[in-house]
This record gives C-alpha cells, structure tokens and sequence, in this order.
C-alpha cells in the first residue's frame, strides 16, 4: 500500500473541491489474525478550522455523524449476542408505558419503524435526555405503520439509544464505552464536546453566502442525538470498528466479542429502498447493503454540524475504506465520490455503481402525481408547469426528470448530483420519497 500516493490525492482533491481537511483510510486485512500485520493506510490533509488553521493528522477527531448508527446498531447486536436483547420482541417489555412500545428493536434499526426521520426534542445535558425524549415521541403521528415501509429515522435511533440503555442500566454513552470502545481498544472516539477539545479536532465547516467554507457555531443539535450522530474518532479508529466487521466480531487479541452470525445479520437486507437501482439497494441492521460488480459491501454514511463521514466494507476481501470531511459541501461529496471510486478500483478491482443520471432517451410513462406531501419539518408541493413537472421545496422548483413509472431524478442545483424521487401508493395512502425520507400526500 503506497501511503504517500493516497496523501497526496487527498491534498489534490480536497484542494480542488475546497474542502479545509480531511482524513482518509484504508484497511486490508492479511492472512494472519494479528491486526499488527494488517494492511494500512492512514492519511490527512488542511486544516482542522479555517478560523485557526491547525493542521489535520491522521490521529485528529472528526465527527462521524450517522455512522454512529452503526456502532449503536454493533453495540446492540452485542446485547443480543449475550441474550439480554431480543431484536424482534417490541420494546413495551422493556419500555413499560411508552406509546410506542410495539415496535421492535430491529425496526428501530433497519429504519422501518414508522417514526418520523427528524424530530429534534432538545431534552437537555441530563442522563435522563434519552429517557425524556422517548416519552414525548408519541407527540407526534406516526408517518407510516410498523414494518409497511423504509423510511430513514434519526428519532428511531435515538429510541433505539434507550433500549440500551433500559437492559444495560447505563446511559448510552458509558454502554458504548463498556461494549465497544474499551474492548477495541480505542483511545481516539468520543461521545461529547468536553472529551473531543481533549484532543486534536476538527471543526464542521458550510457553504457562506460567498459560496466558501466558513466555521460553525455549533458542535452537533444537543445530547439526545447521541446514538443517531454523536460519535467523533480518528480515521483510524474508525478502521479498527471496521476491522470487527470484517473479522466477523473478533478483537486485536482474537477474542470474540461479537457473534460471527450477528455480524452477519447485520448484512442482511431487511428493507428494499424505494427507487433502489438509482440508490444503494438496501438496509440493513445499521448497514447499508448493495452489490458492485457481484460483490457484496455495508457501510454508511452521514453529515452533521458541517462535517461528513463514509466507510464502506467489503467482507469477502477483507477490505475497508473510510473518508472524514470537515466540511458538509458539494465540493465534500465529489471528494469522498473520488477517493471511494479509486480505492475500491486500486485495492478490490471494482467498480463502485455510476451516480444517478438522466435516461438517455426520455420515459414516456405516466406523470409525477402532483399534490402536496409532508412530513415532520417538510413540506413538498409537486406541480405542472409549461416545462413539465417539478418539485417545489421552500419556494424553488425543481425539475422531474422522468425515468420510470413513478421513479424521477431531481437535483437542488445545476452542478450538484441527482436524486432519486419515488412515488408509492401503499393501502391507497400515496407517498413521495426524497432524500430517504418519505412524505405523505396530504392534498391533491
């Protein structure tokens, strides 16, 4: 592995998309079970704050953002492991008088819950803000029944953060440091501010109305977004969380502290995304899952306070490869998109999937059902005009490009990638799906 060649394409590409820093890794796993006899890569680029200019290293802190959902999702398949957590078995046993309590852990994790994706309660810095945040989700509609639909939650993971919490009688902070980052030996993955300002870390950057990357005032919306988003570690400690996936739940020392089989069923599909072969094909128990070229790969990705963060597995090769921005940016998204697409195509020979795009011949099918939908915190209107139809979000228009009987592509802005909406009609309730989330149709 050339370490100086991928330090040296980082530095190109962040600088060419105006990203201030990053880290880059990569992981291979090698015949013998020592992971000092790993394959590795662990590089840097810029600065940690364009406010200070300190420089990024391979040992900085970004925030990982939703790639907590899968150390939330490992910590547990761990409880689960040791029988104290049923994963099918609604949360009301352990949860008594929660209005929810008919769903399941495994809902909560595969994101099929029905819970809205994005309900920001700030329940306060106390032990008790997950505990709080849960009684007040029964404030809010269910956007869909349990198990009818994939939906992404940010707030089903954070329900998921007190079932943990109820079976290990810790706050979900400490059971991460007790189930996982203890026993993997991490001494750079925090849960909080006041731990990460111990170390050297980065700050999110976003867009200004310059279009440069300008500092955040913020780390992340409050504590209560813990098990959803509020992990931060180096890159190579997200490697060596990597590394447990790969080696089927086994540490440094070869002992096991995750069942192979669990580690499996992580990876097993539960959920089917809407408009699949223009996104990552399924979910499923806090992974990602698809198929590039025959090969089967998990991972995940996120963005918070102005800093994103990917990593993909490839099991059957034993090979990782994560990516740290401290920017949330157009100029972010083409770096990771490079850096991914060359490590996979240098160390596995394959091909990552081309991003979505225009059919080349346009679909003739039916139209886009116009009419309002919503969910909690969005509301889209879907209209005809002269130009076809469009999707309007906060007062912008934005084309639907047709590409299949109820599948269109839109994009925010000339210049930025293609996304896939789908329109579903599920017991005869319609539904748009944008950006994982799915909408309601609330008026036609």
């Amino acid at each position: 592995m050339n370490a100086e060649h991928w330090g040296r394409r980082l530095a190109e590409l962040a600088d060419k998309y105006g990203v201030p820093g990053a880290a880059f890794g990569v992981l291979r796993l090698t015949d013998s079970a020592s992971p000092q006899d790993d394959e590795r890569i662990e590089v840097a680029h810029g600065v940690l704050s364009t406010a200070t200019g300190v420089r990024a290293t391979p040992d900085s802190l970004f925030q990982i953002a939703s790639l907590t959902k899968s150390w939330t999702a490992t910590a547990a398949a761990w409880l689960a492991d040791s029988g104290a957590l049923d994963l099918d078995r609604p949360i009301a046993d352990l949860l008594p008088g929660l209005p929810l309590g008919d769903l399941t852990p495994r809902q909560l994790l595969s994101h099929t819950s029905g819970l809205e994706g994005d309900v920001y309660f700030d329940t306060g810095p106390g032990d008790d803000c997950l505990a709080r945040y849960a009684a007040r989700l029964g404030e809010i509609p269910r956007l869909h029944r349990p198990g009818e639909l994939w939906s992404y939650s940010n707030a089903g993971y954070v329900l998921a953060g007190r079932v943990i919490e109820a079976v290990t009688g810790l706050v979900w902070e400490e059971a991460m440091r007790e189930l996982l980052f203890r026993p993997l030996g991490l001494t750079r993955t925090v849960v909080s501010a006041a731990e990460a300002v111990l170390h050297r870390v980065a700050v999110g950057h976003r867009p200004g109305p310059d279009g440069l990357v300008a500092p955040v005032a913020a780390w992340r919306p409050g504590r209560f977004c813990g098990p959803g988003g509020g992990i931060a570690c180096s890159v190579g400690d997200l490697l060596s969380f990597a590394r447990l996936h790969l080696t089927g739940g086994l540490i440094g020392n070869g002992r096991r502290i995750l069942g192979e089989a669990s580690v499996e069923d992580m990876r097993t599909r539960r959920a089917d995304l809407p408009g699949g072969r223009l996104n990552t094909a399924g979910w499923g128990t806090g992974l990602m899952v698809d198929e590039w070229e025959g090969h089967p790969v998990a991972g995940h990705n996120g963005e918070i306070a102005g800093q994103s963060a990917l990593f993909w597995l490839c099991p059957e090769q034993g090979l990782a490869v994560a990516l740290l921005c401290n920017a949330a940016s157009l100029g972010a998204e083409v770096l990771a998109d490079r850096m991914m697409r060359e490590a996979f195509e240098t160390f596995a020979g394959i091909a990552m999937p081309a991003a979505p795009a225009p059919p080349a011949r346009p679909w003739r099918g039916n139209g886009a059902p116009t009419g309002l939908y919503e969910r909690y915190g969005s509301r889209l209107e879907v209209v005809s005009g002269a130009q076809g139809p469009a999707l309007r979000r906060e007062g912008e228009d934005w084309e639907l490009v047709p590409v299949d009987d109820g599948l269109f592509l839109t994009r925010p802005a000339a210049g930025s990638g293609w996304l896939p909406v789908t329109f579903l009609n599920l017991g005869g309730t319609r539904f748009l799906h944008l950006g994982g989330r799915a909408h309601r149709a609330v008026a036609t």
